[in-house]
């Protein structure tokens, strides 16, 4: 066996909250192997000649030291074998909110490997599968069922209205299902339809309503998500950010890194003109072809007047040093 000792250490976790101490390496021959002791807790680490034993049995010898062992699946799906104290659960539970995490099985409990199955079957019988419009889904229902328009809907000349709104039962997810073409549909005056050329004044509203505000309750999620993690370096993303409400309301709330994505220029005028603490980007990249194919259309244009206007000069002179030529003949 040989010790290389390390110093080193580096930040991990949520919003990388936590701060790793890489200590030592260590290289282990085969069937060599070290043993962690934390007070009467002994978790074994032993090398073969094709891998490793990672632990001890699960079911035996790590659960008769002290130790629960999950499998926990994070929230980009990465999966991880954890070993807990038995006496450090309620911190194990604490941990695994803070971080975002899940439990996909317990296995220190289980005698067999139809047992494992059964209980992440058990485990996952209800877990959502959102998105999903399907009929016999059982983890959703149909919630509205749009056959034209609702009155209180802005008229975005929308043909063959259709549309309809699904409900995960779960997790409260909703999920549209339609056939509008919704690239055509953000390509066209989105911003004046639904909120007219008083941008401002729609803004101050939305504002105005609080508690009765959707982007008020979807603020309070976020907050309740992240709870653990408000003071954390967090990137907050917002995908067609509008009239930017909910970014200027977590602005207010939270000193994260705020950006926004919105392709309406009228909405990114009024964001730039308030000059909030928010960057917004604009996604134009369709727009800045069109006006790339503008614009070479307009050098082509003027590349051939010059050329009918040089040619015309040239007519001109030919004209009159023909003209001159037959005088000083005269």
């Amino acid at each position: 066996m040989k010790i290389i000792k390390k110093n080193r250490s580096f930040k991990t976790g949520f919003g990388e909250s936590i701060i790793i101490k890489d200590c030592a390496r260590i290289k282990l021959d085969n069937n060599e192997q070290v043993t962690f002791q934390n007070k009467n807790f002994l978790y074994d680490f032993c090398k073969k000649d094709w891998g490793y034993y990672s632990t001890p049995s699960i079911n035996k010898r790590l659960k008769n030291s002290g130790f629960e062992v999950y499998l926990i699946e994070n929230l980009i799906g990465d999966i991880y074998l954890w070993s807990v104290e038995k006496n450090k659960i309620n911190k194990f539970l604490d941990y695994l909110k803070k971080e975002n995490q899940k439990i996909i099985v317990r296995l220190d409990n289980i005698n067999s490997v139809e047992g494992i199955i059964k209980n992440i079957k058990k485990n996952y019988k209800e877990q959502c599968t959102c998105p999903t419009h399907k009929k016999n889904s059982k983890n959703s229902f149909l919630l509205y069922n749009y056959l034209k328009r609702p009155k209180k809907e802005p008229d975005y000349k929308i043909s063959n209205y259709k549309r309809k709104i699904f409900k995960c039962n779960i997790c409260g997810h909703c999920n549209a299902v339609h056939n509008i073409n919704t690239k055509k549909f953000y390509s066209q005056d989105y911003s004046i339809i639904s909120h007219g050329k008083l941008i401002e004044k729609k803004f101050k509203q939305i504002l105005g309503l609080k508690k009765k505000s959707d982007n008020y309750h979807r603020v309070r999620r976020f907050l309740e998500f992240f709870e653990y993690n408000i003071n954390s370096k967090i990137k907050l993303l917002d995908v067609g950010s509008g009239l930017s409400v909910f970014l200027h309301a977590m602005s207010k709330k939270v000193n994260w890194d705020i950006e926004g994505i919105e392709p309406d220029l009228n909405f990114v005028d009024f964001v730039n003109y308030c000059r909030w603490e928010v960057e917004l980007l604009l996604l134009f990249l369709e727009k800045m072809m069109l006006n790339l194919k503008l614009r070479l259309r307009l050098i082509l244009l003027f590349y051939q007047n010059v050329q009918n206007q040089l040619q015309n000069l040239s007519n001109t002179l030919s004209i009159l040093s023909h003209t001159s030529l037959i005088g000083y003949f005269l």
